[in-house]
């Protein structure tokens, strides 16, 4: 899929998150798509396409994001990088695998967030907060991250049937 249509559906898929849950009346709570959508964009897209659209996206989260300006996406950066760090190891196909890296990438996620304002922000207190909405968050994640990577999978491989797929060459 091309960058501007993983960025619009990325886009999309946000504000659909952020609109269910105020039409619920639950703000303060997230899928924590933004995650699955780094996770989405750090297995299934190169380095340099991957950091071009998650950057393009980062100001859109940080609107969304119920969090301090900043910290949020530079957690979301540290979900990136740790990912493609163990890139070859983890199947770009979405499956039981992806809601285990779905799981472990929130709970990164938050103990970035956490790293970040203790040593930037010290007087805050929101250790206790932060660890409630990890392990919610990280049952969110856990709950939607195969069938919106299932979706996302499909819709990818709807646009451009080759996308994503490993092959090895011919020796």
């Amino acid at each position: 899929m091309p960058a501007w249509l993983t960025w619009l559906v990325a886009m999309g898929i946000l504000v659909l998150e952020g609109g269910f849950l105020a039409a619920f009346g639950i703000d303060g709570w997230s899928f924590q798509t933004a995650v699955l959508l780094t996770i989405f964009l750090a297995l299934r897209r190169d380095f340099v396409s991957g950091c071009l659209i998650l950057a393009a996206l980062l100001v859109p989260i940080e609107w969304l994001a119920v969090a301090p300006s900043g910290y949020y996406s530079l957690s979301l950066v540290v979900v990136f990088f740790a990912l493609q760090l163990v890139r070859g190891s983890i199947q770009s196909d979405w499956g039981l695998s992806q809601v285990l890296v779905a799981t472990v990438a929130v709970l990164l996620q938050t103990v970035a967030l956490w790293f970040f304002l203790v040593i930037m922000e010290p007087e805050a207190a929101l250790g206790e907060a932060l660890l409630w909405g990890g392990l919610h968050g990280a049952a969110a994640a856990a709950g939607l991250a195969w069938p919106l990577g299932a979706l996302l999978t499909r819709f990818d491989r709807l646009v451009e049937p080759r996308s994503g797929r490993r092959v090895k060459g011919l020796s």
